[in-house]
């Protein structure tokens, strides 16, 4: 009944008020995120009011985050998002039609990860599923469109199919909970996405889950500058550490293909109820191109010292020569088998050297060392 209260609350003081027919409603979880900004600005450029579904206490943060987002398309509720019950409340007080979950939890040296970020992560997960089967528009579930990865596919190691190409129908059966590095995330991710699909299945939820691979790409502002991907290309700038060959999508692409994930599950009649889709390029980019791109940057960007930083950025093919340690499929030849593009219709995804230089020039202007 607590989290009920927060809800409501949330709502009577924000004082904001639903319009009818002004598009797909949506509501989004992980609002202010790298890839949730992206997804909420386009979003709103289409037209669709948006719920921005944030912890307790979170709302003025993801307002300023979304500052540019109109504010007529934005609405945030404070909810628990391990609550279904909660979750689902503010889903039917907004009329929601489909629930983009982007959610998750990622921190570096957990004293538990279990307890900390494999728990919530599946709570959070199971929770989108149960509310969307709560909360009803016209007797119909809410379509949930799952942000999950390509940890969710495949594992450190991992080799795969016959095809010598992962595909959208693979798991990862590799990572543990109490494994060491990447690896406690991992399967969180793998897990959460294993469960949203049975439980989603068994209650009868539009699900359509997307499986991206690393995500590159400008981030909208100075918040977003934790994320691990723009965490990882300022290490590469400042050369703290080599740039490594990496199998990427664009931030720009990705979100895109949320939204418009989001439209086809929330139409009345979609089939099927379930789509699981990765979203990347097929092959991985070596490092000495992205390294490159990085060069081109910082060179563009002039400066003092302009020459011998751009130098200083080292290419090393990720995991090259170290046994167990590179991907399982070699660099630059087909890794995944790509289906959301044609599944969604979706256009050309920006290859990962323009996606980079993008990413590169917006973290330098934002974060000048």
């Amino acid at each position: 009944m607590a989290a009920t209260r927060v809800v409501r609350t949330a709502w009577l003081a924000l004082g904001w008020c639903a319009r009818p027919g002004a598009g797909l409603r949506v509501a989004l979880t992980g609002a202010s995120g790298y890839v949730g900004s992206e997804i909420a600005h386009q979003l709103a450029e289409a037209g669709h009011p948006l719920l921005a579904c944030v912890r307790p206490g979170g709302a003025a943060r993801v307002r300023a985050q979304l500052a540019t987002v109109p504010a007529e398309l934005l609405a945030v509720a404070e909810v628990d998002l391990t609550d279904a019950l909660a979750l689902g409340g503010a889903l039917n007080a907004f009329n929601a039609g489909a629930l983009i979950h982007t959610a998750a939890v990622f921190r570096r040296g957990l004293a538990d990860p279990g307890a900390q970020m494999v728990r919530p992560t599946i709570a959070m997960a199971e929770a989108a599923v149960r509310a969307c089967a709560a909360a009803r528009v016209g007797g119909r579930c809410v379509a949930l469109v799952h942000t999950s990865s390509m940890a969710a596919v495949r594992g450190p190691g991992q080799a795969p199919g016959p095809t010598g190409a992962f595909t959208s129908a693979d798991r990862n059966t590799v990572s543990r909970a109490d494994g060491c590095g990447m690896e406690p995330y991992q399967f969180a991710k793998a897990e959460a996405d294993a469960r949203a699909c049975a439980l989603a299945a068994e209650l009868g939820v539009p699900l359509c889950t997307l499986c991206p691979s690393m995500v590159f790409g400008p981030p909208r502002g100075r918040a977003q500058l934790s994320a691990l991907s723009c965490e990882l290309v300022l290490g590469w700038l400042r050369a703290e550490r080599r740039v490594e060959s990496r199998l990427a999508v664009d931030c720009r692409d990705l979100a895109a293909a949320h939204v418009r994930a989001a439209e086809l599950a929330a139409e009345e009649g979609w089939a099927p109820t379930h789509l699981r889709l990765i979203v990347s390029a097929e092959a991985r980019t070596p490092a000495a191109q992205l390294a490159d791109v990085l060069r081109a940057a910082v060179r563009a960007r002039g400066g003092r010292g302009t020459e011998a930083r751009a130098a200083e950025i080292r290419a090393d093919e990720w995991g090259s020569g170290k046994v167990g340690e590179g991907p399982a499929v070699p660099i630059g030849q087909r890794e995944v088998v790509e289906d959301a593009r044609a599944a969604l219709g979706l256009r050309t995804y920006r290859s990962a050297e323009a996606s980079l230089a993008d990413m590169a020039c917006t973290l330098l202007d934002l974060s000048p060392e």
